[in-house]
């Protein structure tokens, strides 16, 4: 896990090239279901989820999207909306992570709110504002990043009180929330460092996968509606050297869009300032090739 984290987030711009391949929460809350927001509901959990509604009879699809940053609810807050806290409540309520007492009881309060929200909602989706990591403490951590004049409240992220330069450093980034009120910019650890002091317990607000990633569920009692997608390719040719495929979809779809050539699988990433797909295939030959893309119950 932590060689994919220092590859994945190896620098600011190493994250950036993950993070804006996925679609924003926000993007994916489809005006025709009902919205339960579940706080710090993390990516791990979508298989329990899926499993959970599935056996219940509801016909299930799902995509995963990614919080803005910093990942707390403070900057990912839907006005107007409930928040169940109890996920969240938890995580904040214990002084230390304990494996493996902490992990089950997760699993029992998602698997409770699960079984309460499908009682009586026949047509839902399930998102967070945030997930959460147990690898920000002390047990796996022995350094706290360097002293840097922030303002903290915790230590998993702090406002600047002097504007530095800071963008060749690989722990860390600068950034400034995006549609917020103020000014400040925030340094946001990019892997499982703190900042002011070394946490006990399951943390978030760094730009971790873990507390990035989120899930979004979709529920219903009946079928999904048949859906048809139109997809356009800019291009029917690429090239060896540089072997991307760039494609549109409509209407936009709300799961991830699977990509099948021959015996592989791969996931096309979206663009959301361009509204595109790219498809980035791995080492290919010259030649004629024909693909299969696959979007919930529908193909092409």
């Amino acid at each position: 896990l932590l060689d994919i984290l220092n590859e994945k987030n190896a620098n600011q711009s190493a994250f950036y090239k993950w993070y804006y391949s996925f679609c924003k929460v926000e993007d994916l809350l489809k005006e025709d279901f009902e919205k339960i927001w579940i706080d710090a509901l993390s990516l791990e959990f979508l298989p329990l989820i899926v499993n959970l509604l599935t056996k219940k009879g509801f016909y299930v699809d799902f995509n995963v999207a990614v919080a803005k940053l910093p990942t707390s609810t403070e900057f990912n807050k839907v006005e107007g909306l409930e928040r169940i806290s109890e996920l969240d409540d938890f995580i904040h309520s214990q002084s230390s992570y304990r494996y493996p007492e902490n992990l089950i009881e997760e699993i029992e309060i998602v698997t409770r709110l699960i079984d309460k929200i499908s009682s009586f909602k026949d047509r839902f989706l399930i998102f967070s504002d945030h997930g959460f990591t147990s690898f920000a403490n002390k047990d796996f951590q022995e350094r706290k990043l360097p002293e840097i004049r922030v303002a903290e409240r915790e230590a998993r992220y702090g406002a600047l009180k002097e504007d530095i330069n800071l963008l060749s450093d690989e722990d860390f980034m600068i950034y400034q929330p995006e549609k917020s009120d103020r000014a400040d910019k925030y340094l946001i650890a990019l892997r499982h460092n703190s900042f002011s002091y070394l946490s006990s317990a399951e943390t978030h607000g760094r730009a971790t996968p873990e507390e990035v990633i989120v899930p979004v569920v979709y529920a219903s009692r009946i079928p999904f509606e048949e859906i048809f997608y139109e997809i356009k390719l800019f291009s029917n040719e690429i090239t060896v050297r540089s072997p991307i495929l760039k494609f549109s979809v409509k209407p936009k779809p709300i799961t991830s869009i699977i990509v099948k050539l021959s015996d592989m699988e791969l996931i096309a990433n979206y663009n959301p300032n361009e509204d595109i797909y790219r498809l980035e295939f791995p080492t290919i030959k010259p030649g004629t090739y024909t693909l299969n893309s696959v979007i919930g119950n529908f193909k092409a």
